[in-house]
């Protein structure tokens, strides 16, 4: 029996007693420089006239007009251009407007708009270009004169 209460007491002696360990974590970030856009060429129609029926007016990302329905009669027409700067090497995405008005005597829509980034483009060395173009919608009678607009461009980190 006095060896079954001293077992009991050696049981109860371990019973508070808990293993333990302790390590250290590590915490790092990395701080990019922002990404920033800016536009270095204006995306442009040229020169145009309706025929009577509605039309529209495109432009490539390379830069190339093409008409439906519309006289081309000239001008500069050129897509938009953008640099953009950021991290070295750092993934990227292109936010794109579906459509904006252009106001003069009378409106327009711009929409179709696209760009030649590709799905997942990257700063090379810290820089890119990116082209824009879109299509532009004529009215039937379009009001002569100058048609102005501004549409949004977004970037951001991927």
């Amino acid at each position: 029996m006095q060896k079954i209460i001293i077992g009991l007491m050696l049981s109860l002696l371990f019973i508070g007693v808990a293993s333990a360990a302790d390590t250290i974590g590590t915490a790092s970030v990395e701080v990019l420089s922002p990404i920033a856009i800016a536009e270095t060429q204006a995306l442009n129609f040229g020169n145009i006239s309706p025929t009577g029926t509605a039309g529209t007016v495109a432009i490539s990302t390379g830069g190339v007009r093409s008409n439906s329905n519309v006289d081309l009669l000239g001008g500069l027409p050129t897509q938009a251009i953008f640099a953009i700067t950021g991290a070295g090497n750092a993934a990227f995405s292109v936010s794109l407007p579906s459509s904006v008005i252009l106001t003069g005597p009378e409106t327009m829509t711009v929409d179709s708009f696209v760009h030649d980034a590709g799905a997942s483009p990257a700063l090379s060395s810290g820089t890119a270009t990116v082209n824009v173009g879109a299509t532009l919608n004529v009215n039937a009678t379009q009001a002569p004169g100058t048609y102005t607009g501004t549409y949004s461009v977004s970037v951001n980190y991927q």
